[in-house]
């Protein structure tokens, strides 16, 4: 699947939100009670990257890099998107930057979510549970 990658601006927000929504909400009310805030109160537009199709937005990645470590805080694809391969195309370069600069890679899933299974496929291990979310990291 042929798609371009752009930094996100404040002007996505409402876009970008509505697809978290969509694909989040029923993963979440199973856990703990949906906050419809919170994905724009914590909303850093430079921590995102926009992912297009025909200048189409169907989906974001949230990268966070410090020193030691790279955080995969989230990506999400529209549903009619999913299952072709973006995703697995959008983490295998973390993958190998974490590798090659001896950083740790690490997420947190949902628990129920099914982009674990994903997850588990590309070489990611449970090191942290509770009662919420599972913390995820690629081992070297």
């Amino acid at each position: 699947m042929e798609y371009t990658i752009r930094q996100a601006t404040k002007k996505d927000l409402d876009t970008l939100d509505r697809i978290h929504t969509e694909n989040m909400k029923g993963y979440v009310e199973k856990v703990y009670p949906w906050n419809p805030t919170l994905f724009r109160d914590r909303f850093i537009a430079q921590e995102y990257q926009i992912l297009e199709i025909q200048d189409k937005i169907i989906g974001f990645i949230k990268v966070v890099r410090y020193d030691r470590e790279i955080y995969l805080g989230e990506i999400q694809i529209e549903s009619n998107y999913q299952k072709q391969g973006i995703g697995t195309s959008l983490i295998t370069p973390l993958i190998q930057e974490a590798q090659i600069n001896n950083q740790k890679l690490w997420l947190k899933v949902v628990k129920g979510n099914p982009a674990e299974r994903l997850y588990k496929r590309l070489g990611f291990t449970v090191f942290e549970k509770s009662h919420t979310h599972n913390k995820m990291k690629i081992n070297f």
